[in-house]
């Protein structure tokens, strides 16, 4: 049997502007997760959308996306230093 998934293309003229954080341990406060790379997981499937890197104070913009659909940033700490975790979900929204 074949069964055929579909996903309902929106425009792809989305865009998310956001930041990445973390903590070094559970009580210390966040700080910004710079150069990091990044990840945008759809919600609906994860399926990775966008992949980027962080600037040095944690901020990522992220072009190209489905307009108004839902998506969980994930950070990568490519040094290995930290955990990876997932938040959101963040709403890709029109540019500016």
């Amino acid at each position: 049997m074949l069964r055929v998934l579909c996903h309902k293309i929106r425009p792809t003229s989305g865009v998310i502007s956001d930041r990445v954080m973390f903590k070094s341990s559970p009580s210390s406060p966040e700080s910004p997760f710079g150069g990091g790379r990044v990840w945008l997981l759809r919600l609906t499937d994860g399926r990775k959308v966008w992949e980027g890197w962080s600037d040095q104070q944690g901020y990522y913009t992220a072009t190209g996306l489905e307009l108004g659909e839902e998506y969980v940033a994930v950070g990568i700490d490519t040094a290995r230093n930290q955990k990876a975790t997932g938040a959101g979900p963040v709403r890709a929204t029109e540019a500016a």
